[in-house]
């Protein structure tokens, strides 16, 4: 047996996951940048990273990740034609960081990328939790952040949210466990329908 020591394994994050997985460049990186809106990114330049971008003929991005985190964005009006201005492909769209803005709602714009994987909504002003029934439309979605929202206060938020997608790997950086969606199983049978309920009061008076 060898005794040669191993050189500890570095840890993959989700972002360098699907850059390998789709031999792409490095997200387009419009974080911290005080926009207002998805058309702001018109004006804006990319933050430039390590890892160089690559454009092809038309001045468009070999990239499927987008950081627009800790901007002030209250919607995101404008995100499918950014997208496409911005992106060869944009039906290619897997890591989407849209931590630390405004955003008061999950817009159904996102379901119209069903490749995302990775999605951050953290640090935003989500009240209702019934913008979470959305998100089962991502069939490939595995890893979900939705903490700092008000959302995250509701009674039960953590198995609600894994009651309706079981399959996630991660919600708000923690590892999802076979006891986790377990519990998320029983909490739906326990409670699933006064939630809906719930959700409907709130829909209706808002």
């Amino acid at each position: 047996m060898s005794t040669t020591p191993r050189s500890p394994r570095k840890a993959i994050t989700a972002e360098a996951s699907i850059d390998n997985d789709n031999d792409v460049g490095p997200p387009i990186d419009f974080s911290f940048k005080m926009l207002c809106s998805m058309g702001d990114t018109a004006e804006e330049e990319i933050r430039q990273g390590s890892r160089k971008h690559k454009y092809d003929e038309e001045g468009k991005l070999n990239s499927n990740a987008l950081r627009m985190n800790n901007n002030a964005l209250a919607n995101l009006e404008g995100f499918s034609e950014a997208i496409t201005r911005l992106v060869i492909n944009p039906e290619a769209l897997a890591w989407v960081d849209l931590s630390f803005n405004d955003l008061t709602a999950i817009d159904e714009v996102l379901l119209t990328y069903p490749n995302i994987k990775v999605l951050y909504l953290h640090g935003n002003s989500i009240e209702n939790i019934g913008e979470v029934d959305k998100l089962p439309a991502l069939p490939l979605l595995k890893n979900l952040t939705l903490h700092g929202n008000p959302i995250d206060q509701e009674k039960g938020y953590k198995f609600s949210v894994l009651s309706l997608m079981p399959h996630l790997a991660s919600l708000d950086f923690t590892s999802v466990s076979k006891a986790d969606r377990a519990t998320a199983k029983t909490w739906h049978h326990m409670y699933g329908k006064s939630m809906k309920s719930k959700k409907k009061k709130k829909k209706s008076s808002s």
